[in-house]
């Protein structure tokens, strides 16, 4: 094995044992919070497994990022569930919120990096550190966010809520769709090769402000989410 070789396995390690483990985590964690339930070490082994395997396929197989997309949210909902013991509609919101603020920082790293790795050769030290310390930021962040949303929701977690208002929840759908199909997370696993691309900054500088508008619109969903869940127990109280 050549030293380039060497270069991309170490990589493929680092990156789908460390990131991945600890997206696995981040998810069982919030689903845990969100839904005020208990999730034991045997089963979040389990489902980081799981995510190790469609991993593996992914990059073996080149498999379609939409299908893997479609895979990964039904594994996320079935967590849920087990999680709470029951199908129902409350296991739905965790999931499409994890799944859009994914989507979002995947988005993201990916416009930075078309910057990063226009002017940083690929195998310098710093061209392999860069991305895994970008995505060891960017997962920092998702644990921050989901931290917040689950001790925010965590009151009304446990208590029965109308199933019409997940409908709220409906936009981030669009968001997810609309974002991974315009910035190509729908098709093979999306790789930037530096010496074959050119970049245009005010492109990359009006996919992150379209980002960015994004983001606040989801903050935005979550809030009208919030408040409406807290007026329909305060009126289910009464």
């Amino acid at each position: 094995m050549d030293t380039s070789s060497l270069i991309d396995w170490l990589m493929f390690i680092g990156y789908f044992v460390i990131i991945d483990g600890l997206r696995s985590y981040i998810e069982i964690s919030f689903l845990s919070r969100f839904l005020q339930t208990k999730s034991r070490r045997p089963f979040f082994v389990l489902y980081a497994m799981v995510n190790y395997l469609i991993s593996y396929l992914t990059v073996t197989f080149q498999t379609p990022m939409w299908l893997i997309f479609c895979i990964h949210f039904v594994i996320l909902f079935l967590a849920g569930v087990y999680l709470i013991r029951k199908i129902k509609v409350s296991a739905f919101a965790p999931c499409i919120i994890v799944m859009t603020l994914f989507t979002l920082t995947d988005a993201l790293s990916v416009s930075i990096l078309q910057i990063v790795m226009q002017l940083i050769h690929k195998q310098s030290l710093l061209g392999l550190a860069i991305p895994f310390t970008l995505a060891i930021f960017l997962i920092a962040m998702q644990y921050w966010l989901l931290f917040l949303i689950a001790k925010k929701y965590e009151r009304f977690s446990s208590q029965y809520t109308a199933s019409y208002l997940y409908l709220l929840l409906l936009p981030c759908l669009l968001t997810i769709i609309t974002i991974r199909i315009n910035w190509g997370l729908w098709d093979s696993v999306y790789t930037v090769d530096p010496n074959n691309m050119k970049i245009e900054y005010a492109h990359v500088a009006k996919e992150i402000l379209l980002l960015l508008l994004a983001f606040l619109s989801f903050i935005a969903v979550l809030v009208a989410f919030y408040k409406l869940i807290k007026a329909a127990r305060y009126e289910a109280d009464k």
